[in-house]
């Protein structure tokens, strides 16, 4: 197999449009219902901190 070198990117190709990625860090918590989701999420909210809910 050769290597043939990739033609170049068009322009507004991702990763040519500007675009600044920045970290983001997060944490899953496994909890056994919706109920105590639902308490653990509210509680995160109190103590000022980002949460989401989700459900995989």
């Amino acid at each position: 197999m050769s290597e043939n070198p990739l033609p170049p990117l068009r322009p507004g190709s991702p990763a040519t449009n500007g675009f600044k990625h920045k970290n983001r860090f997060g944490l899953i918590i496994e909890t056994a219902d919706e109920a105590s989701q639902a308490a653990l999420f509210e509680r995160l909210k109190e103590l000022g901190l980002q949460a989401r809910v989700v459900t995989v």
